[in-house]
């Protein structure tokens, strides 16, 4: 369901709680969607989810053969250039 942003403003987190639907509400600012907000047991399933697609991707990497030992910390600087984290 939906629920305007100036609804949130003057009603607060009950003005979200009514509108959850099927446990997902959508906030709209001036008629455009903007956000959307899930409760707290979808959050879970959908962290879950992530989680467990995570670890089939890593499994199915090594099982390809696919991935790299790092065995010292020159190794673990240039990894972290090669990923953009360094």
């Amino acid at each position: 369901m939906h629920v305007q942003a100036n609804d949130i403003k003057t009603r607060g987190v009950k003005a979200m709680t009514d509108a959850l639907d099927d446990g997902v509400c959508i906030v709209s600012n001036r008629g455009t969607p903007v956000l959307a907000a899930i409760d707290i047991d979808k959050y879970n399933e959908f962290r879950n989810w992530e989680l467990n697609k995570a670890l089939a991707e890593c499994k199915a990497d090594i099982a390809n053969g696919d991935y790299n030992i790092i065995k010292s910390d020159e190794d673990v600087e240039r990894h972290m250039k090669e990923v953009g984290c360094g």
